[in-house]
This record gives structure tokens, C-alpha cells and sequence, in this order.
């Protein structure tokens, strides 16, 4: 190798290297960033699933308190149809969801959130499935509604 293509290989792998430093400390500030969004999300996710699950075990101890509805007419009985099935399509979403958290999941990421969350779902389905029993499989079983009202006191 001449003196002169020396320089100039010299002078294209300093040019080279000095680019490729530029771009890891670049990279290393971008990295951070992007741990620091994913950190932040991850916050953002865990508040929004907990506030879920909350609201669904609200609603679901709201749901609860109506087997004690004694002697419903036609129209609150269509109601509570209506009730159970919109309970079991939102049941049926939270399934879907959480089988699809469930690289979170195995990774210990949100751990607590997506267990309140799993309770929601099976607390809802416990309430939905205790409304229908008691108007709609069992309405004039003596036995079940004596039960039922025993349980209640």
C-alpha cells in the first residue's frame, strides 16, 4: 500500500468510525427514550386495566343486588335478558383481551392488574349466571327461590 492510499484509507475509516460513534451515542439517548415511553406506557396500561376491572366488579356488585328482585313483571324480565346477555358479550371481550395479554402475562408484566382483571371477568360470569338461574332456569322452584331468599338474610 502507497503512502498516499494509506492516508486515504486512513482518513475513510476515521470518517467511518467517527459515524458510527455518532450514531451509537445517538442511539444510546434514543434507547433511553424509548425505555422511558415504554416505562410510561406500561404505567398508562397498568392504570387503564385496574380502572377497568374496577368498573366491571362495580357493575357486577350493582348486577348482584337484583337477585334479590322478587316477582319481576314482563318488562323488567326482558330487561334482565337483555342485562345477561350484554353481561356475557362483555365477558366474552375481557376473555379475548386477556388471552391476548398472555405474553404479559408470562413475562410478570402487569401481573397484579391482570389478575384483578381475570377476577372481574369470573366475578361478572358468577353474578350473570346467579341472574339467570334465579329468573329464568329456576323462577318457580319453591326449593331454589327458599334458598335464595335464605341466602339473602
Amino acid at each position: 500500500m502507497t503512502t498516499a492510499s494509506a492516508k486515504q484509507t486512513l482518513d475513510n475509516v476515521i470518517d467511518s468510525i467517527a459515524s458510527a460513534s455518532f450514531e451509537e451515542r445517538a442511539e444510546i439517548k434514543s434507547d433511553e427514550e424509548i425505555m422511558d415511553c415504554f416505562l410510561d406506557e406500561l404505567i398508562v396500561f397498568k392504570k387503564h386495566l385496574t380502572k377497568r376491572a374496577n368498573d366491571i366488579i362495580s357493575i357486577a356488585e350493582e348486577m348482584e343486588s337484583l337477585t334479590w328482585y322478587s316477582s319481576p313483571d314482563e318488562e323488567s324480565l326482558k330487561k334482565l335478558y337483555s342485562l345477561i346477555v350484554l353481561a356475557k358479550e362483555t365477558r366474552k371481550l375481557m376473555a379475548i383481551k386477556y388471552v391476548q395479554f398472555n405474553a404479559l402475562r408470562t413475562q410478570g408484566i402487569a401481573k397484579e392488574e391482570l389478575a384483578l382483571y381475570k377476577e372481574a371477568m369470573g366475578f361478572l360470569k358468577e353474578v350473570y349466571i346467579d341472574i339467570e338461574r334465579a329468573f329464568f332456569v329456576f323462577p318457580n322452584d319453591k326449593e331454589f327461590q327458599h334458598l335464595n331468599i335464605r341466602v339473602a338474610c
